[in-house]
């Protein structure tokens, strides 16, 4: 009987052993992956861009303790209208700001246009790596105006609105924005 049991013992230990070193042998080692959240995201409706006017992207930090990296992109609404901008990414200390301005010309607009449409776009990310809060967007002050080059007068406004991404990756709509 104690012959039976202790070739029973044998045996189950060489399964349990079999099922784990056999997979790693025909697997092999493999390499590593790492993998990038996307980023929160700020939108902007279309605003349109005259000749002679320029579009200013304005940002607030307001989360405190940390730093933000903001990096914006403004596209015309069709390829015949213009050319994308991307904007140099702009790092904030809690309680900065910045004002980044896209002027007419820099859309690059066909002869002859007197408008370019265009929609902005901006990634948000911390500054080093991690997950911004999960209030970032009431936090962070953002908004798109036409200016006047001539006069400097304010011709439209917009407020941005916020995507987040929820447990699953999913983009989901700023409950303090819409």
């Amino acid at each position: 009987m104690k012959r039976f049991l202790a070739r029973r013992r044998f045996l189950v230990t060489a399964a349990l052993l079999a099922l784990v070193a056999a997979p790693a042998m025909l697997l092999g080692p493999g390499t590593a992956g790492a993998f990038t959240l996307p980023s929160d995201i700020i939108y902007f409706d279309p605003i349109g861009v005259p000749i002679d006017y320029t579009l200013h992207l304005n940002l607030v930090n307001e989360i405190g303790g940390t730093k933000v990296d903001f990096r914006p992109f403004c596209k015309p609404t069709t390829p015949a209208a213009g050319s994308p901008v991307v904007g140099a990414t702009v790092t904030l200390a809690p309680g900065d700001g910045s004002d980044q301005d896209f002027p007419f010309a820099g859309f690059a607009p066909p002869a002859g246009a007197t408008r370019v449409p265009v929609v902005c776009t901006i990634l948000v990310t911390l500054t080093g790596g991690g997950t911004l809060p999960a209030d970032w967007s009431g936090r962070v002050a953002s908004s798109v105006e036409i200016v006047d080059d001539k006069t400097g007068q304010q011709t439209a406004i917009l407020g941005g609105r916020h995507i987040l991404r929820d447990k699953a990756g999913s983009p989901t709509p700023c409950l303090f924005c819409n």
